[in-house]
């Protein structure tokens, strides 16, 4: 199991990292991660998965679809999907709190249970 502190030097690690080498210093990692983080930990259980190797296999994964997308400079065709980029994002962030806040709509305490 992951704890707080680990999780915290774990963050702060790749987020060091990630300003150094990834060539943007304002990276989010902080609220958004630990959504993410949160969301990941939750299909791990369910899907009677250890977390950690969960979590290995994601991100490797991500590393090679960011990879892909870095090689080949896809973020290029961006301004041809949305303008509003950052506004989808943020979109996403806020759902996922209020989901964790509120619960599933349709679960046992949910706002839409039958």
């Amino acid at each position: 199991e992951i704890g707080v502190i680990e999780t915290i030097i774990s963050i702060s690690t790749i987020g060091i990292a990630m300003a150094l080498f990834g060539g943007m210093p304002t990276l989010v990692v902080g609220p958004t991660g630990i959504a993410f983080l949160t969301a990941l930990y939750n299909t791990s259980k369910m899907a009677d998965v250890p977390f950690l190797t969960f979590y290995a296999w994601v991100s490797v994964w991500s590393f090679v679809f960011v990879a892909i997308v870095a090689i080949c400079d896809l973020t290029r065709y961006l301004r041809y999907v949305t303008r509003f980029t950052e506004d989808i994002y943020d979109l996403l962030t806020v759902s996922i709190f209020l989901f964790y806040t509120i619960g599933c709509p349709q679960g046992r305490n949910g706002l839409l249970r039958l």
